[in-house]
């Protein structure tokens, strides 16, 4: 069995490409796609790279740690189309605060190409 490990010019390139899927009628309609991430988690030219390729602009906020991102996210209204946060703390995130929206798998034809292990 091969085992594939997430890096995160990998992950981010997922991300990316379910954010496309998700929600391209509004981010082109805005303009805009705001983008909270840890730290240096993409590479320098990602988010050109991604603007130029899809003619949107990218507001791309970092955070350090989970306390730091809980606190914004938490506080509501944050603003961001995709944040990428890790596993555990999205279990407490749900229920916190109501602020994540589940996926309407019927909308996203190209579900069945994402990897499940990671979705």
């Amino acid at each position: 069995m091969k085992v594939f490990s997430l890096t995160p010019k990998f992950t981010l390139a997922g991300l990316l490409t379910l954010v496309v899927t998700l929600i391209a009628v509004p981010v082109f309609a805005a303009g805009t796609l705001n983008v909270y991430n840890w730290a240096e988690y993409i590479g320098e030219t990602t988010i050109a790279d991604f603007e130029k390729e899809f003619g949107i602009k990218v507001t791309y906020d970092n955070y350090d740690s989970v306390e730091t991102a809980d606190t914004k996210l938490l506080a509501g209204h944050s603003g961001y189309d995709v944040v990428s946060h890790s596993g555990s703390a999205i279990g407490r995130l749900i229920p916190a605060a109501n602020i994540l929206q589940p996926l309407d798998k019927s909308k996203l034809p190209n579900l069945k190409h994402m990897r499940t292990d990671v979705m």
